[in-house]
């Protein structure tokens, strides 16, 4: 979704030194943000598959898993190569730095489309099921299974790969512009709006059941006891469903400058060139944002989820031990030898 409108930009005989010092901002920023990325969402994901207790497989946790691959994959693909495209113009003083960094970057946009289109997807999906789940339970079992998960968040990558793939034909570029804003980050932005606020509010309900429900167990102790099972259910919803907010609402505040920025570029008529650079600056200011909340995900898991934290401590741990075990073993092998 990012940078679609730089080619425009390149019109023209302006002067682009604020808008090439702006590249060169975002570069530097890039190289700082993609390694953070890529170790953040690569450490969730070692978490989540070393959990000796098996807590995190559950069927929305692999909304969680799509969502720390595909924010990985940003650090380590668009993130890189917007970098070096942005570095080169900076340095070569130019918008048409040359075939090899043309070349990165439109890889880098596809990439950035299918990942962030996605993203935002399965955060909303994200957000909806955990309302369901705390809404109506029992139809939330029955529903989400970890198949239906697998296959819906395949079909976003398989719609988004072939609808990014339109930009390299002649499909008109406007047009795909304007149906990219309207059916995606728009539609999205609007219904994840709605699912936040809508989860927000069963959320308050179902804490103040929750506490209700352990003062009425504390009177009675004796009797209707919830089971541990229950208890530590409940405490994962809970601890999921914030989790959720937390993420629907960065998503939100990092999505709504773009969207107002991308309507101004589309939608005004008769720019002149210093609009034109002005707005492209602005669109790059956004992007950056969007990288930030690219960034920030999985240390807003690890911030709201204990569990994780520890899978953390115990996936270092065990990689410690066996590194340890296997220095013993090369010790003894050379003494024996």
């Amino acid at each position: 979704m990012a940078n679609f409108t730089l080619s425009n930009a390149s019109l023209g005989q302006e002067d682009y030194s604020s808008y090439l010092t702006t590249l060169y901002i975002s570069a530097f920023l890039l190289s700082f943000l993609s390694p953070i990325t890529v170790v953040s969402n690569s450490l969730l994901l070692v978490a989540i598959y070393k959990d000796p207790f098996k807590s995190f497989r559950t069927p929305v946790t692999y909304f969680i898993i799509s969502l720390a691959v595909v924010d990985l994959i940003t650090g380590l693909v668009v993130e890189p190569f917007f970098a070096a495209y942005y570095f080169a113009c900076y340095c070569y003083q130019t918008l048409l730095p040359g075939k090899v960094f043309d070349y990165l970057f439109q890889t880098g946009t596809f990439v950035s489309l299918v990942m962030l289109s996605t993203s935002f997807l399965l955060v909303l999906a994200l957000t909806t099921t955990q309302y369901i789940a705390i809404t109506f339970p029992h139809k939330y079992r029955r529903f989400f299974t970890k198949k239906r998960v697998l296959v819906s968040v395949s079909c976003c990558f398989v719609y988004f790969s072939i609808f990014s793939s339109l930009q390299f034909t002649k499909f008109p570029e406007e047009i795909y512009f304007k149906i990219n804003l309207h059916l995606h980050p728009t539609v999205v932005g609007v219904l994840l709006t709605a699912a936040h606020i809508f989860l927000y509010k069963s959320f308050r309900k179902f804490v103040r059941k929750s506490k209700a429900i352990r003062q009425q167990n504390m009177i009675n102790q004796s009797i209707n006891q919830p089971s541990h099972d229950n208890k530590s259910e409940a405490k994962h919803q809970k601890q999921l469903t914030v989790v959720a907010l937390f993420l629907s609402a960065l998503l939100l505040l990092s999505l709504f400058p773009h969207i107002v920025t991308f309507y101004v570029f589309l939608y005004t008529r008769h720019q002149s060139y210093e609009f034109r650079f002005r707005v492209s600056i602005a669109l790059r200011v956004s992007d950056m944002i969007m990288f930030l909340k690219v960034a920030l995900d999985a240390y807003i898991y690890a911030w709201r989820h204990p569990k994780y934290r520890k899978a953390v401590k115990d996936a270092i741990l065990c990689h410690i031990m066996q590194a340890a075990r296997e220095r013993e073993t090369e010790q003894e092998l050379i003494a024996t030898g």
